[in-house]
């Protein structure tokens, strides 16, 4: 099963998209080149036995000197404690000038803490040409440690609930989306993302932060659920009660071999596979906060997002990056793949909206007429109703439309609470909503005052700092 792939040597260099860190923060960024890049979003995870740990990443490279470039291969290698063996692998991705190329590992670093306490080095050069046709190539180097990334913490499983056997009709009521894990060969669970639709295919992401994706089918036998993907397959059981469906089960597969296996020869691996079906509805009502727990006066919750032609809004913004203003205009827009959609306007920038019972959904962002980036489906940025403890979440396909590049996305929204905020425009009175990612971390916080039909504060955090933007003015019919 490729698409959970494992690794058999003790230590491990994967493919371009594999290793991984983040540390104090000046050692995990750096230059080489047109190119400044940084590692991002770190974790690590610990095998039961407390002896291997496995380290997940992500990097971003973003071109500092105007010239496009178009990225052809990769080199890996491992220095340190322990050589490692170089590999090379196509890395096809096209940079644009003063753009940023963001990607995620496949795969993971890993180190025997049986060689002694990690300090080690993955380095990774890139070779491309410009738009002009001259080579260049970009290094970098990644230093990992038992201390560097967040910890990854081992899902708690609880009691299963009955056996219920299928009939060979109800495949599709397996339809929908799964959460879970497996555990590779060398105990780590690895989390898993499946959607399985009525006809019995599947698409699916492994380890976080879902950057891998891949195909298979399940079917029904013998009322357990048969499960196929490339070289893996496996039979699951399906356990539901109490609220609960969980799908469950051993899965075997083949793998290339590496040089530290009995030569190159291919190899046979098994693992558990564990699913548990998300829950249909993605609103959550949170338990009222205790009584001494300070509150602020409430406000009508908002009922719909109903924008108007001509609805401007007025921002200043600063981040570590600079600072500036921009307006905001609603203008006339079409349907947009037969949904009714708002074309918000700011200079040569168009921001497609669409709209939903559900809310507002971000559909894409345009420059002069073409489009730089896009999600699909639509990401639901503004959901409706609006009241204090609903949460929602947001699961995309973000597009860089010119870049050439795509990244799976869960976001989580919750509205925490109603707060009056000052901004230049005036005081309002608003509902504070943050979105964080699926591991928690903070994404975006944002005022939303129904007086005005449009946040008044928001904060969103990247990888460089926080951007933060305050409602200036504002026209309304």
């Amino acid at each position: 099963m490729n698409g959970l792939r494992t690794l058999g040597c003790v230590v491990a260099i994967l493919s371009l998209s594999a290793c991984a860190s983040m540390s104090g923060t000046d050692q995990l960024r750096g230059t080489s080149g047109p190119m400044a890049w940084e590692v991002v979003d770190v974790r690590q995870a610990r095998s039961p036995d407390g002896r291997v740990i496995r380290w997940y990443y992500t990097l971003v490279l973003r071109e500092t000197a105007g010239r496009a470039i178009q990225f052809e291969r990769v080199q890996s290698n491992l220095i340190g404690q322990v050589e490692g063996i170089p590999l090379e692998s196509k890395f096809e991705r096209r940079l644009n000038a003063h753009s940023e190329l963001r990607f995620s590992n496949q795969s993971a670093t890993v180190w025997d803490l049986r060689l002694g306490p990690p300090s080690i080095t993955v380095f990774q050069r890139y070779f491309g040409k410009d738009d002009a046709g001259a080579p260049l190539s970009v290094d970098v180097r990644i230093p990992l440690d038992s201390s560097v990334g967040k910890t990854l913490a081992e899902p708690v499983q609880g009691p299963l609930p009955p056996v219920r056997t299928l009939q060979p009709t109800e495949l599709g009521s397996l339809a929908g989306r799964w959460d879970g894990y497996h555990h590779d060969d060398r105990g780590f669970a690895i989390p898993l993302d499946v959607t399985i639709k009525e006809d019995g295919s599947f698409e699916a992401s492994s380890e976080p932060p879902w950057s891998y994706r891949f195909r298979g089918t399940v079917a029904i036998r013998d009322g357990q659920v048969a499960y196929s993907q490339r070289n893996d397959s496996g039979v699951l059981v399906l356990y539901e009660g109490s609220g609960q469906r969980i799908l469950q089960g051993n899965v075997s597969g083949r793998r290339e071999g590496l040089p530290d296996r009995s030569g190159a020869a291919p190899y046979q691996i098994n693992y558990r596979l564990r699913l548990e079906q998300a829950a249909v509805s993605t609103e959550v009502t949170l338990p009222a906060p205790a009584p001494s727990t300070p509150q602020t006066t409430p406000i009508p919750a908002v009922t719909a997002f109903a924008w108007r032609i001509g609805d401007e809004w007025s921002f200043r913004w600063e981040s570590p990056r600079g600072k500036g203003t921009f307006t905001w205009v609603v203008t006339p827009a079409t349907e947009v793949e037969g949904v009714p959609s708002y074309v918000v306007r700011s200079g040569s920038r168009e921001i497609v909206y669409t709209k939903r019972p559900e809310g507002l959904s971000w559909r894409e962002d345009k420059v002069d007429g073409v489009a730089v980036e896009r999600a699909s489906p639509a990401a639901l940025y503004y959901s409706s109703p609006l009241y204090v403890g609903k949460v929602w979440e947001i699961i995309y396909t973000w597009e860089g439309v010119q870049a050439r590049q795509t990244e799976e996305l869960t976001r989580r929204c919750t509205v925490e609470g109603v707060e009056s905020v000052r901004v230049p425009a005036g005081t309002f009175d608003t509902y504070r909503v943050a979105c964080t990612t699926r591991w928690g971390e903070p994404v975006r916080i944002y005022w939303y005052s129904e007086s005005v039909r449009m946040f008044v504060k928001e904060e969103v955090h990247f990888s460089y700092g926080v951007r933060i933007r305050e409602l200036m003015s504002y026209k309304m019919d």
